[in-house]
């Protein structure tokens, strides 16, 4: 009678949490239908709470940590779900390069890359197989530049007050370095409509200040960014999205901004027109377009000043332009700083830098490199006479773009950074990132990077390191702050260092 009565005791919470495991499951797959990732999530995290082991609701999980940007979770969740049943999804392998590659895991992207390959090739899918192929040359070149990392380079963001939860990019530094104009989409644009607004920033004591929004008229219903800014810091050059795209100015008469003005119609055309900059005298300025004649979707173009006249714009050429989009250009005594999703990029936009030699060819353009590129979209290089920003879409930050300066650190400090490289004399040490479950500070498969960074503190005793971590979006505020000191305080101990 006891063992029977307990048959019915275990058939029943099984039942009961089977019932809850369905209704969790159906209201998000409604949720995921609709792209309502964050809602599926939740639903999705308490039907796992019932049944952990379901691989396709890992892969769901997986979907939704994808598509709101927590590459890192996604990745566990995918990795799990194709242990569970290798067949789970169709494209799981897809989502694994995708993960590791947004990771910096390069060589585990390549091989999941190349299963989809095959798949795209046997099943004639030609565009398809082209962007994979793309792809894993991204990830070729990330391995090279992880491997070409030289100098002690940082890069940091620079949060409040000038980086908030809305995307921040686009931004332009005046000559001294005292004011910082940049555009945030979604923040408070003063009812114009449009989500795009225009702020600026003004430091002191080398800190930015609270950002103000620079208001109207140049805040307006059809002004949608900063390009660029004049090196008296009285003109400023805009975008609007007019004839798909044109290049706007507004100049500072010591009260306020004038109502923005299309700039040369020698420039703007039926085309886009989304960047610009000029060289020190003014008589010559480049740009991007899509205009006809582009080698790929969006070229570098020049013109130059004649009679107080913007000639008929050049392009610059295919030792520059690619296949791909060049954007964002950027020129700083006699370098050229730009975009491109072309040439070695590790993924997205990478920023490059380039000089004319005297015979009026272009030198080949040679990739920052990490830490300023991330398989993700670095772009708007701007510079003053003693800092230099970028605005990057990379992890992390506060919200989906944010603001980073580019600081050198000096001697004896070295940085290491999740997915780094560490150059001693000819040998390199590899330092992967260590991810922690929800409420967790502890990670044993994490001991073998920390053998390798405890080795080297060893062998270079004067060393002094910056080890950071971050949580995801999940949990309550106050215990997100306390949770990366745990995780770095666990590293160390784990090792008795």
């Amino acid at each position: 009678m006891k063992l029977f009565i307990f048959l019915i005791l275990v058939l029943s919470v099984n039942l009961v949490y089977g019932q809850k495991e369905t209704k969790a499951l159906r209201k998000g797959n409604i949720h995921l239908d609709d792209n309502k990732y964050e809602d599926a999530l939740i639903d999705y995290q308490e039907a796992y709470r019932f049944n952990s082991e379901n691989s396709l609701l890992n892969y769901k999980i997986g979907l939704c940590y994808y598509f709101t940007d927590l590459d890192s979770l996604a990745k566990i969740s995918f990795e799990k779900a194709f242990s569970l049943d290798r067949k789970v999804a169709e494209d799981i392998h897809f989502y694994i390069a995708r993960c590791n590659h947004l990771t910096c895991n390069f060589e585990k992207a390549i091989a999941n890359y190349s299963i989809e390959l095959d798949f795209a090739l046997n099943n004639d899918r030609p565009d398809y197989a082209r962007a994979l192929q793309k792809f894993i040359t991204e990830c070729r070149s990330g391995i090279k530049l992880l491997m070409e990392q030289g100098s002690l380079t940082v890069v940091r963001n620079l949060n409040q007050p000038v980086n908030s939860a809305f995307p921040e990019y686009a931004p332009s530094v005046s000559k001294d370095d005292s004011k910082l104009f940049y555009t945030s989409r979604g923040n408070e644009n003063q009812g114009t409509g449009n989500p795009d607004g225009i702020f600026y920033a003004l430091k002191s004591d080398s800190s930015w200040n609270k950002a103000f929004n620079i208001g109207g008229p140049v805040n307006s219903s059809y002004i949608d960014a900063v390009l660029g800014i004049s090196i008296d810091a009285k003109v400023l050059y805009l975008y609007a999205y007019e004839n798909k795209g044109d290049i706007f100015f507004s100049q500072f008469s010591g009260t306020g901004w004038s109502e923005p003005e299309p700039f040369s119609y020698a420039i703007n055309s039926r085309f886009t027109e989304s960047s610009l900059c000029f060289t020190s005298n003014e008589d010559t300025l480049f740009f991007t377009s899509d205009r006809a004649g582009s080698v790929g979707g969006k070229d570098i173009y020049y013109s130059v000043k004649e009679n107080d006249e913007w000639q008929t714009p050049v392009n610059i050429g295919d030792e520059i332009n690619t296949e791909y989009d060049e954007e964002s250009v950027f020129l700083f005594e006699d370098t050229l700083f730009f975009a491109s999703r072309g040439h070695n990029s590790m993924g997205g936009f990478d920023i490059f830098k380039t000089f004319q030699k005297r015979d009026g060819s272009w030198n080949e353009p040679e990739n920052l490199g990490f830490p300023v590129n991330s398989p993700y979209d670095d772009l708007y290089f701007t510079a003053s006479d003693s800092n230099t920003y970028f605005a990057s879409e990379r992890r992390g930050g506060n919200g989906k773009s944010d603001i980073y300066s580019i600081v050198i650190l000096p001697p004896p400090y070295v940085y290491i950074r999740p997915d780094s490289i560490i150059r001693k004399a000819v040998r390199f040490y590899a330092i992967s990132s260590i991810l922690f479950e929800l409420n967790s500070s502890h990670n044993e498969d994490a001991y073998p990077s920390i053998d390798i960074l405890i080795g080297f503190l060893h062998s270079e005793p004067g060393v002094k390191v910056l080890i950071t971590g971050y949580t995801d979006t999940q949990g309550d505020h106050n215990y997100n702050m306390i949770a990366p000191c745990k995780t770095v305080r666990w590293g160390f101990m784990a090792n008795k260092y």
